[in-house]
């Protein structure tokens, strides 16, 4: 019975509307074919997020060379942070006088210039933070990635 009925109403609905059942009979109707074009407003769109040249792990500190430790042919950079310029993203935080344990074997290796022989340079450099694995837990937890530049402490050539 009730299949009858919606039979019925289905046919009387097609023969009203002529099989357009988008609009009224006889009245074409409009093309609702997706994709449907999108024009951005200033409110529609999302900012775009500042440029961040440093990778993610990674700071630009500037701070002063305490000692260079060179054991075998591990080199180590001791490096009191005077400013923090930039992290890169899950970089953890660094507090201005920290003394920081950079690595800075592959550095060296990789580069052509010697590592700084003397302490009281003044640098700024970008540093990675990798953890040591729990075997070496000695091990600093940051490495060198690049100096931007160095020079000799002011403060110290008086």
């Amino acid at each position: 019975m009730l299949s009858t009925f919606l039979t019925i109403n289905l046919i009387i609905l097609m023969q009203i509307t002529g099989g357009n059942f988008n609009g009224a009979a006889g009245v074409e109707s409009e093309d609702l074919s997706y994709p449907v074009s999108f024009s951005p407003t200033s409110r529609d769109t999302l900012p775009v997020p500042a440029h961040n040249e440093l990778a993610p792990g990674t700071a630009k500190i500037t701070g002063t060379i305490l000692q260079l430790e060179k054991s075998g042919q591990e080199i180590i950079l001791h490096i009191q942070i005077a400013k923090t310029a930039g992290y890169g993203p899950a970089t953890p935080p660094l507090a201005t006088g920290q003394v920081l344990r950079v690595d800075a074997t592959d550095f060296f290796e990789s580069a052509d210039q010697e590592p700084v022989s003397e302490s009281g340079h003044v640098t700024t450099a970008v540093v990675r933070h990798l953890p040591p694995i729990a075997t070496q837990s000695s091990a600093p937890a940051w490495r060198l990635v690049e100096l931007v530049n160095d020079q000799k402490d002011p403060q110290q050539s008086e």
